[in-house]
């Protein structure tokens, strides 16, 4: 995306004396912010003009806001990680969706696939941003090709849940509506949609 908009900007300067100085500048920006951007503006202005909206390697900076300070559930989201679409704009705990845990064992020399029902009725999120490890065996969430980005106030506890910035748990499905965005790969935009029309998605 920062690519894309770096080019459109350049496209767009005037002839000045200073235009060789204003390329560089626009050249050096390491994020979107740094262009002048939001995310809201970059993705209107790209869609503007014709151009996809892609998130690249380019786009995977951290913005440090060391001066930001945290007043109220509005300054936060949450982060969440899986590799199963969404149905009818609900995330769903492995219980809701009937998950299947499978363990292999060996005994006497031989192997056994166990398949059980997987009984978690919870969903897991980060605080803006997201967790290096997940689970006790410390499975990289980069496994997880779909990201969820849901306001904190979204989020329902149900009386079970609690709020953590590493891990932040739900009890129950998160319904998703027009304030939630998903990160996905190319390729999955459209079969998301299918099911989850009124949510914002984004392909990377």
């Amino acid at each position: 995306m920062i690519d894309e908009l770096k080019e459109l900007r350049i496209k767009n300067l005037p002839d000045t004396p200073n235009k060789l100085a204003e390329i560089e500048k626009i050249k050096a920006c390491r994020n979107i912010i740094e262009l002048g951007y939001t995310v809201e503006t970059a993705i209107k202005t790209l869609e503007e003009n014709g151009i996809p909206v892609l998130l690249r390697e380019a786009d995977k900076v951290i913005i440090p806001h060391d001066d930001v300070k945290f007043t109220s559930e509005d300054d936060f989201i949450g982060v969440h990680k899986d590799e199963f679409f969404p149905v009818n704009s609900t995330i769903q705990t492995p219980t809701e969706g009937k998950a299947k845990l499978i363990s292999s064992y060996l005994v006497g020399g031989r192997s056994f696939v166990v398949e059980s029902p997987y009984y978690r009725n919870t969903i897991h999120l980060a605080l803006n941003g997201e967790v290096e490890e997940v689970g006790a065996v410390g499975a990289n969430w980069d496994q997880f090709p779909i990201a969820f980005l849901i306001k904190l106030k979204k989020i329902p506890m149900r009386g079970k849940g609690f709020y953590s910035l590493g891990d932040t748990c739900a009890y129950g499905h998160i319904d998703l509506d027009e304030d939630t965005w998903i990160l996905c790969p190319q390729g999955f935009k459209e079969k998301i949609l299918k099911q989850n029309p009124r949510i914002k998605i984004q392909n990377y």
